[in-house]
Order: structure tokens, then C-alpha cells, then sequence
């Protein structure tokens, strides 16, 4: 009996071990950082399940000059990697988070500043983030360090756990896929997996898709961004991302979304702009009050105007946006060089500045309206998709 015992702990250990020197090794998660092996562990499809942890920990490892955060919109558009980026800011780690707002950003920063501290930090800001649906709270107050016993769990659990194996035989089986969903060890997501569907569809079924979940959503949400004392509580988070950065002695950059027409065109028809204005010249108050350069990417011209292929036009690649929702990492290239650069002086929001430019997007986006009914037509239907 006692043989039989040490045999099977034996043997238990073993299957344990195994388990997880295999999920070590293919590291699904982008985790581990372990010798890459083409056709093994070329690709990290399950990254997105623990994408703040893995995130983390490869900022720690990368100890960047440079952080460039925000939600979705930064995670897919801005690539750490490319050449847009001065040789003096890098290394460059992509800290965006699909489906953070405001408060999550400052938060994950503060943890990662934990463990290394920036030169420079970007933040890219989205109208959408701040409006409020009631009596919002924030928590304002500091984090604590981070807890070595609920990193030590985490370990454990991406290395054997149930799901932790099946993500690693997944993992295995995506490396052969023709657009894996991957990582970048800058932490950057690339969106490869949505040229399956253009391939399969066209863009316009993305776009399409992502307006009818975009109105959806405008409709059923909250029309404003301020309470009726006039203050928004993500403010009061952006202040405290302000005081770290001066007391670290960070430089602070914020910048706005270029959002595609069709996005400005839902604001309009749902209801959503006298906020989105408001939105606006509060943060251009708010900037100026903190002396935090911020650049305003928000307009209508022949990169937000890009036109979208017909329905069923698999052969046409948009080079600027994928969807509505999400540019590609080409326009995050051309705000790179103009953020760093100064090249367009004319998008730094200012009080000065805010009521014209707020009025040429309006007069811009009315102009385009008429030019491109089509664009019209599109945000219609995806008005009756979302009504269904």
C-alpha cells in the first residue's frame, strides 16, 4: 500500500510538472517570456484573458522610457515597435486596455509605475468614457504596493490549472492558423484576426457591425458628462494621474481619438454631441488649468473620411481604420510623429482654441454629410439594426 502511495505521488507530481513546463513553454498568455519557437509559441492567443497581469509584468520587464495607454482604441493603434517613435522615447510599451475607462487607465499606470518609472507618459482620452449614467464615484485614494501572495496565485493558476491547459493545446493549434490573435512583447495587439473578415466579408460588414453596437449603445446610455454642479468625477482621476506625473517628474501628454466619420455622424444622430461638446471644452479647461499639452485628433478630413468599401468587397484594404471604432496602427504612426514632432501646431486643444475648432467640426462634418450620402445611408441602417 505504501509503494502503491509513493507511486502515485509520484506519478501525480510528474503529471503536475509536465503541466506546467508545457504552459510555461507555449505560454499562452505572453506571460512567461519563454524561448519563442516558431510553429510553438510563436503566438499568444489567450493573452486577452489576463491582459492586465501579462501587461504588467512585460512592463516590468521593458522598463520603457515611454508609455503610451488608453482603451481599445490605443491597445490596436499604436505600435510600440514602429519607426514613427523618436530614438530618445524608446523603448516603448503599449499600456492600453480594451474596455477601461478613465478610471481603469490611471489606476493600471499607477500599478505599473510600481515597478518602473516612464520619462513620458501619452494618454489617449475618449469622449465615450465620460459620460455619466447617475451618481458616479471614483476612488481616489493611492494605491498600496502589490501583494506578493495574489501573484504568486496568479502564477499558479496560468500554469496548472484546467484552464491554463486548455488554453495551451489552443495555443498550440492557433500557431497554425493564417491570423492568429497575438501580443506583441511591447504590448501591442495587432487586430491580425480581423483580416480574416475581410477577407471573408469586407470591411463594410465591420463596419457595419461596429456602428450598429456603437448606436446601440449611444441610445441607451447617458446624454451628458457633467453633474449638475458641472463637474465630472473622471476628472478628479485625471487630476490624480496630474499630481503623480509632476511629482515624479513625468512629462504628460493627452491626446483625442480620430474617431471616424461615422462615429461623429452616430454622436450627432443619437443625441450625443451637445455633450460631446461639452466634453470638449472641459477638457481644454482642464488641460490649461494643469499646463498638460493636449492634442485634439478629432476632425473630419481624408484620413476620418476614408471611405468604406462597398458591401461584399473583399478585395479592398482601408488603410486607415478597420472599423468605425478602431484605426490602425498607420494612423497611429502619423500622431506619433505629429505629438512629438509639433508638426501641426493647429491640434493642441486650448481655451482660445476650442470654440473654432468645435466649429469647424461641425461645419465638417455637415459638409461631408452632403458630400457622401452613402456615409448617411449607412449610419440609417445601422439605426434600424440597432432598433431591432
Amino acid at each position: 500500500m505504501r509503494r502503491y502511495l509513493v507511486i502515485f505521488a509520484l506519478t501525480a507530481t510528474l503529471l503536475v510538472a509536465s503541466t506546467a513546463l508545457l504552459a510555461w513553454f507555449v505560454d499562452p498568455y505572453a506571460y512567461w517570456n519563454s524561448p519563442t519557437v516558431e510553429g510553438i509559441n510563436r503566438y499568444h492567443p489567450a493573452s486577452g484573458k489576463h491582459l492586465e497581469a501579462v501587461k504588467l509584468r512585460q512592463y516590468a520587464r521593458l522598463s520603457p522610457n515611454t508609455i503610451i495607454t488608453g482603451n481599445s482604441r490605443v491597445d490596436v493603434g499604436f505600435d510600440p515597435a514602429s519607426s514613427a517613435w523618436p530614438q530618445g522615447m524608446q523603448p516603448v510599451y503599449n499600456l492600453g486596455f480594451p474596455g477601461y475607462g478613465v478610471e481603469g487607465v490611471v489606476r493600471t499606470v499607477e500599478k505599473a509605475l510600481f515597478t518602473s518609472q516612464p520619462r513620458t507618459i501619452f494618454v489617449g482620452l475618449d469622449f465615450l468614457d465620460f459620460r455619466l449614467d447617475g451618481d458616479e464615484q471614483v476612488r481616489t485614494e493611492r494605491l498600496s504596493a502589490p501583494d506578493w501572495q495574489e501573484r504568486a496565485a496568479l502564477d499558479a493558476k496560468l500554469l496548472i490549472s484546467i484552464d491554463a491547459l486548455t488554453d495551451t493545446f489552443s495555443a498550440l493549434a492557433e500557431q497554425r492558423a493564417r491570423y492568429p490573435a497575438d501580443i506583441t512583447p511591447q504590448g501591442f495587439n495587432s487586430l491580425s484576426e480581423y483580416h480574416s473578415v475581410v477577407d471573408a466579408e469586407g470591411h463594410a460588414a465591420l463596419f457595419r457591425q461596429r456602428n450598429r453596437e456603437n448606436i446601440k449603445a449611444y441610445l441607451e446610455g447617458s446624454k451628458t458628462v457633467r453633474r449638475p454642479g458641472g463637474d465630472n468625477p473622471n476628472f478628479a482621476m485625471l487630476q490624480q494621474l496630474v499630481e503623480t506625473a509632476k511629482r515624479k517628474r513625468i512629462v504628460l501628454v493627452f491626446f483625442t481619438y480620430p474617431y471616424h466619420a461615422d462615429i461623429l455622424l452616430s454622436f450627432r444622430s443619437s443625441g450625443l454631441w451637445p455633450a460631446y461638446e461639452d466634453w470638449v471644452r472641459d477638457l481644454a479647461a482642464f488641460s490649461a488649468r494643469n499646463h498638460v499639452l493636449t492634442y485634439d485628433f478629432t476632425r473630419i478630413d481624408e484620413v476620418t473620411g476614408e471611405p468604406v468599401p462597398a458591401q461584399g468587397d473583399t478585395k479592398a484594404d482601408m488603410k486607415w481604420y478597420w472599423e468605425a471604432g478602431h484605426f490602425k496602427s498607420a494612423l497611429g504612426d502619423r500622431m506619433i510623429m505629429i505629438m512629438n514632432a509639433s508638426l501641426d501646431d493647429r491640434l493642441v486643444l486650448t481655451p482660445e482654441s476650442v470654440n473654432a475648432r468645435l466649429s469647424e467640426l461641425r461645419e465638417g462634418l455637415a459638409a461631408y454629410g452632403k458630400q457622401h450620402p452613402e456615409a448617411l445611408q449607412r449610419i440609417d441602417e445601422a439605426f434600424e439594426d440597432a432598433a431591432e
